[in-house]
């Protein structure tokens, strides 16, 4: 097949690292596909780039003939994640070529903030009626007015948007089972779930780890936000004076001088100080090593906003003893390969399995080993690859027959008809006839 695939490809992009694996499986397998970068133009993550696989166009060299140059193709993907810059053309270009999305995060509410302020006139919470009804509104106005992060940080997760970014689109695959029952309500598209493919390459050749001659390591990987749970961790190790001797507490990512200072101010004002160090951004040679000189990774999130954790597949497959959390993509991991920190006991999990780690490491290096043998079968790029083309023919066959549906659908809208009348129940029994179970 002849593939065009919109995405993010700059060094720093995880997207762009996804894409580079399975773009290179699709190849492999003998497709044809040229990769479309999606960041806006003038996003600062042009100035770098991942390796030219294969054809590499900028989607703003096509935008004003977008229609006929991807005329060509016989299907486009679209990845899509919460970050306007990264995805703008996504959302535009779909709007008038529509293709499948590889949707990366559970909610997009950053996304249709900044989407509003580019490009459309109506406020946020205009849209957020739109998307989620009345209880979204009255749920976001309670949660601002009582503090002002509230809402992003814990009671957005429970009214995702999703329908503004895709309401064109034909198909939708999801990277955990957790939200596709909620694309496929919103969307009323086909939905497939395929467990992220993320690079393992590095990681496999990591060396085991080793029982630490002092102190132990545990390591969180990523931007230093909220729901990282970085906070927690540093609060469970301030209250034991066994756990704060034992451990040193390591982050590597992106964090900005306030919450390096607030983190600091915690590591040394509980119960107990915190040996705890943020190395802000690193390339990939020094996350390399610290990953390396690491007992255990950290992949903690309260509330779930991303599809797939990367970090935690790059954990597994680095064969770290891996915390992780109790919900979204986290909970399709086999309970038997990770140590599992439940939301609301995060503090006494916390403690409690880092103790377990550290008692008896050599129990959790051989749980590791078995959950890098489980990470990177599952998460190959050539995994996904082959999993997505049978989509991808489904998606094609499909769509002639959707597009029938909707424009009765539209025509019965535009008519005013209620969804119980007979008029509604025979065009229904009419598709199904024609094509099989269709739902309307």
């Amino acid at each position: 097949m002849k593939l065009a695939w919109y995405t993010p490809y700059s060094q720093r992009s995880a997207i762009g690292l996804f894409s580079k694996e399975v773009v290179t499986a699709l190849l492999e397998l003998g497709h044809d596909v040229t990769i479309v970068r999606s960041e806006s133009a003038d996003s600062a993550a042009w100035k770098t780039s991942r390796d030219a696989i294969c054809e590499i166009i900028s989607a703003a060299s096509i935008n004003p003939n977008v229609d006929d140059y991807l005329s060509r193709f016989d299907c486009v993907l679209y990845n899509v994640g919460n970050h306007y810059q990264n995805h703008s053309y996504c959302l535009s270009h779909q709007e008038k070529v529509p293709g499948i999305t590889l949707l990366h995060d559970y909610i997009l509410h950053n996304l249709l903030i900044e989407w509003l302020t580019q490009s459309r006139s109506h406020s946020y919470l205009d849209a957020l009626m739109t998307e989620s009804g009345r209880e979204a509104v009255t749920c976001y106005k309670d949660a601002s007015d009582d503090l002002e992060n509230k809402w992003f940080m814990s009671r957005a997760a429970d009214h995702p948007v999703l329908r503004f970014a895709m309401q064109s689109t034909l198909g939708v695959v999801t990277h955990a089972e957790f939200y596709s029952a909620v694309c496929r309500s919103q969307l009323q598209c086909p939905v497939k779930s395929i467990p992220l493919a993320y690079c393992c390459t590095y990681e496999k050749q990591i060396a085991l780890p080793q029982p630490p001659d002092s102190r132990f390591v545990l390591l969180t990987i990523g931007d230093v936000n909220a729901n990282k749970r970085c906070e927690a961790v540093i609060t469970a190790l301030s209250e034991s004076g066994d756990l704060s001797s034992r451990w040193q507490y390591r982050i590597v990512g992106n964090v900005s001088k306030a919450q390096e200072e607030k983190l600091l101010k915690l590591a040394r004002n509980g119960k107990y100080p915190v040996d705890v160090i943020l190395l802000g951004k690193v390339d990939d040679t020094t996350l390399q090593h610290e990953i390396k000189n690491s007992h255990a990774i950290a992949c903690l999130r309260f509330p779930i906003i991303e599809g797939a954790s990367a970090s935690v597949i790059v954990s597994l497959a680095s064969a770290r003893p891996t915390l992780v959390s109790d919900g979204g993509s986290f909970a399709e991991i086999p309970e038997k390969l990770v140590y599992r920190v439940r939301q609301h006991t995060e503090n006494a999990d916390i403690q409690r399995q880092l103790t377990n780690i550290a008692m008896d490491y050599r129990s959790a290096v051989t749980r590791s080993l078995n959950a890098r043998n489980w990470a990177t079968q599952r998460h190959s790029g050539m995994q996904y690859a082959k999993s997505l083309i049978p989509f991808i023919a489904e998606v094609i066959n499909s769509s002639p027959i959707l597009k029938l549906v909707d424009s009765a659908a539209t025509h019965l809208a535009n008519w005013h008809c209620s969804p119980d009348i007979p008029t509604v129940y025979q065009v229904e029994a009419e598709t199904t006839c024609l094509f099989g179970n269709v739902e309307v």
